[in-house]
């Protein structure tokens, strides 16, 4: 279990780091601290959110349906914070 969290703050990190990487070469991404610290709050809480219904859910199917539909949130939640789509 230790393994798997330390794979999913890993791949926050990495995840994070595009961003990052890319303002260094363009101006067309800028974000701030407060950019950078909403996006790990979101990606802490969706692997979180990932790792409950890894242990609760015993079912295969549910389990996937579950992960799925928190990942849809996750990127309508993304895509409102960062352009107000809807």
């Amino acid at each position: 279990m230790k393994k798997r969290i330390l794979i999913k703050l890993s791949i926050i990190i990495l995840l994070l780091m595009i961003p990052l990487i890319s303002m260094q070469f363009t101006d067309e991404v800028n974000w701030e601290k407060l950019d950078f610290s909403v996006a790990a709050i979101l990606l802490v809480v969706l692997f979180s959110i990932h790792e409950l219904f890894e242990m609760r859910i015993k079912s295969d199917s549910k389990k996937r349906l579950a992960i799925l539909f928190s990942i849809i949130i996750f990127i309508i939640v993304w895509a409102e914070l960062a352009v107000g789509v809807f």
